[in-house]
């Protein structure tokens, strides 16, 4: 079994949408434990540059892989490549953190935050990961994918998903939100400042959000906002929040010690 144990103290972003992509690099940036980080970005959204570059994520000690229902089926090529090439190391030389939109059925009658359950066996499987980051500004429902696919050629949304309108204003940019939390252009203390001042904001969104969809849940939700995330009976792998406590995640994977081997 082929092991890459010599990783440089680098980061693979691997996505398809550069929106997102620029606010994790901009994240892990600002964030003093992971700005002397290598950060290595598609050379092009393109399924077809991210499959070409796959054998290069060996070098690296952190994979970020963005796996939302839109582009996972466009992806699932390389991401099986990413995965064969790296799988030894997985947990000991290198980390995977996912970021995806969650289980389409869990704001349904009668699936609601269980779905979560299948749903993260199956990453676990499928990418052994560390971690998985629920990201709600990137949930669409399906039948706004399904309006994406007909009308718009599958492009990735640029307005932030309908359910969020009620905390924003309407047909507002994804890209000028994820600006606004981490306050972009800002610097120093007023940063600091301004991003604790936001982060409040946000989670008061998501607790709001919690409250009206799974108000019978809403004790055991909220820990998904914790580092420690929210667990599902029967599933190691738990639940979190992007962007809550990311940063804080990559810098200590990236400061994993792999175990020693005979």
């Amino acid at each position: 079994m082929l092991h890459y144990r010599d990783r440089k103290k680098q980061i693979h972003i691997i996505t398809l949408d550069n929106v997102l992509a620029r606010d994790i690099c901009e994240r892990l940036t600002d964030y003093p434990d992971t700005a002397s980080a290598n950060l290595i970005l598609p050379r092009d959204y393109a399924p077809e540059a991210i499959l070409k570059s796959a054998r290069d994520t060996t070098a690296s000690k952190i994979l970020i892989i963005d796996v939302r229902t839109q582009t996972k089926p466009r992806l699932q090529q390389a991401h099986s490549d990413i995965i064969r090439f790296n799988r030894p190391d997985l947990n000991n030389y290198c980390h995977c953190a996912l970021i995806g939109d969650g289980p389409s059925t869990f704001l349904l009658e009668n699936h609601g935050v269980n779905a979560f359950q299948k749903y993260l066996a199956d990453l676990r499987i499928d990418y052994s990961p560390a971690v998985f980051f629920a990201n709600p500004f990137i949930y669409y429902t399906q039948d706004e994918l399904l309006e994406r696919a007909m009308y718009h050629d599958n492009a990735l949304p640029e307005k932030i998903p309908q359910r969020l309108e009620k905390f924003f204003k309407k047909d507002i940019p994804i890209k000028t939100v994820y600006e606004f939390f981490r306050a972009a252009g800002e610097t120093g203390e007023e940063k600091l400042k301004k991003t604790k001042t936001r982060k409040k904001k946000l989670k008061d969104i998501y607790l709001k959000m919690i409250a009206q969809d799974f108000p019978a849940e809403k004790e055991r939700l909220e820990s998904a906002l914790a580092k420690q995330g929210c667990d599902f009976h029967g599933e190691s792998l738990k639940l979190n929040i992007y962007p809550f406590y990311f940063e804080d995640w990559i810098k200590d994977l990236l400061n994993f010690a792999p175990f020693s081997k005979l």
